[in-house]
């Protein structure tokens, strides 16, 4: 009866505008609004239970600081956790001196990367104060050390040279032999443990994330900083 109510000059022309709305079909903006919305919904939801179940496994932090919102954000539902996402690289290097410090109450340790690198180091493990202090007493000993060089003729300045590499030699000491405790208290001053503030489980991450790991930008902070420290103190 319905067929029977299209008008006939209609049903001449009706295969041909099927088959032109065939060939102009254009998916991306077949669906209505709400159809939209509903398949994006579903896209979130997908997506965010494959956070959930990827992340968990997952735990390492890109050593290049990849963006936040390409992460696959962990679950941290303990300290322990809360932790291994805040040491970044080097897991289990820092938490196996975390527990020992808990135990033995011992501050002096060794760090390799610390003791060749320190001014790089602290910025890389964005200990930003320590590693201002240390490039400003490093550049010093080095404008001194370039004094000493020029003035080698004087045997007084001569009489300095081996003080002074004896001296910057024990600077790099100190620091290869404090810096794990230093770390750890950057870090327990820095991380925010589960249950301690009203953040989410990925908010709490980002925070973690953002406030730890490793950065490669903070080393090329710190090769522009030194120019500049050195030629500030120098003139």
């Amino acid at each position: 009866q319905i067929e029977n109510e299209i008008p006939k000059e209609f049903r001449a022309v009706e295969h041909k505008l099927e088959d032109i709305q065939a060939e102009n079909f254009d998916s991306s903006v077949y669906y209505s609004s709400e159809e939209e919305s509903r398949s994006e919904n579903l896209s979130e939801t997908s997506s965010s239970q494959e956070n959930s179940t990827g992340s968990q496994g997952d735990r390492k932090i890109p050593l290049l600081g990849m963006p936040i919102k390409q992460m696959k954000l962990p679950k941290i539902t303990s300290k322990e956790e809360a932790r291994k996402v805040f040491y970044g690289q080097s897991v289990s290097y820092y938490e196996k001196y975390y527990a020992k410090l808990q135990q033995q109450k011992k501050k002096i340790s060794w760090n390799w990367a610390a003791f060749f690198l320190n001014v790089y180091w602290f910025f890389s493990r964005k200990m930003y104060v320590y590693g201002l202090l240390t490039m400003v007493c490093k550049a010093m000993f080095t404008l001194v050390g370039f004094n000493l060089y020029d003035n080698m003729s004087d045997p007084t300045m001569q009489s300095f040279l081996v003080p002074w590499a004896v001296l910057y030699l024990v600077v790099d000491m100190v620091i290869g032999m404090f810096a794990n405790y230093l770390y750890i208290s950057h870090m327990e001053s820095k991380i925010v443990y589960p249950g301690e503030s009203e953040l989410g489980n990925e908010d709490l991450a980002k925070v973690i994330i953002i406030r730890g790991g490793f950065t490669l930008s903070g080393v090329f902070v710190c090769f522009l900083l030194s120019d500049l420290v050195v030629y500030g103190l120098q003139y």
